[in-house]
């Protein structure tokens, strides 16, 4: 650590120190200096302070977090009082609450969000995470690329096929994807996603639409086992 006179200087001005760690030179303004000189005792660049901080957190190491430990940390954030009352506070911003509620996008702000997505699908995508999207998502996506969906919209007039409401209206695949994907691998005697994959889109999932019918939100909801969940309930009779 080097004596400097910094009594007449303004604490943003900045001096060159040297790292007592590394011993390479870099700017410091008078303010940061003294803040690490009461932390350290001495002159630290920012890779070494962070690594002496890391000392006393072991948190701030990779290594630290294993599976285990991630999952302790999950459910202690989730058993906390903070953790439930933030979930209760929790604005609603469906419906009316919704800041875009009753507004729509001009046709040159459409355009526009349009032309920045076209093309970019698989490594191309912008959400492109190496490939880890289960092959049940990759035909779902496949299938919302080539307006099936859109399609079984137009057909069931844009309303739920249970109780003829419009509102919060989505597509329900009466025969779970899940299961003609694995009808499918046992058909093939295959684990290959790119075969499988390859092999479902030429089927009739992009072109019947048997398979899926206009349902709203809370239909939904009763179809399923538990929300999210693939197999339709036993007494269910679609």
């Amino acid at each position: 650590m080097i004596e400097l006179d910094i009594s007449k200087l303004f604490v943003t001005e900045k001096i060159e120190i040297t790292c007592d760690n590394c011993f390479n030179n870099y700017e410091r303004t008078i303010k940061n200096r003294k803040v690490s000189l009461k932390k350290f005792n001495k002159d630290l660049c920012k890779t070494c302070a962070y690594k002496e901080s890391a000392k006393n957190k072991p948190q701030c190491n990779s290594l630290y977090w294993t599976d285990e430990k991630k999952l302790e940390h999950s459910l202690n954030i989730k058993n906390s009082e903070d953790y439930k009352k933030g979930i209760e506070n929790r604005p609603n911003i469906e419906g009316e609450n919704n800041p875009m509620f009753g507004k729509n996008h001009s046709i040159d702000t459409k355009l526009k969000m349009s032309k920045s997505r076209t093309g970019k699908i698989g490594e191309n995508s912008t959400a492109w995470k190496g490939g880890k999207n289960s092959l049940v998502q990759r035909i779902k996506t496949y299938q919302y690329r080539n307006n099936w969906y859109s399609n079984i919209y137009k057909r069931d007039n844009y309303k739920c096929t249970i109780c003829n409401t419009k509102k919060n209206i989505e597509i329900h695949h009466i025969k779970p994807m899940s299961i003609i994907v694995n009808e499918v691998k046992k058909e093939l005697n295959s684990k290959d996603d790119n075969i499988l994959y390859e092999y479902l889109i030429n089927m009739h999932i992009n072109i019947s639409l048997d398979n899926g019918i206009v349902v709203c939100r809370k239909c939904h909801r009763d179809i399923h086992i538990n929300w999210g969940g693939h197999l339709p309930k036993l007494n269910n009779k679609i």
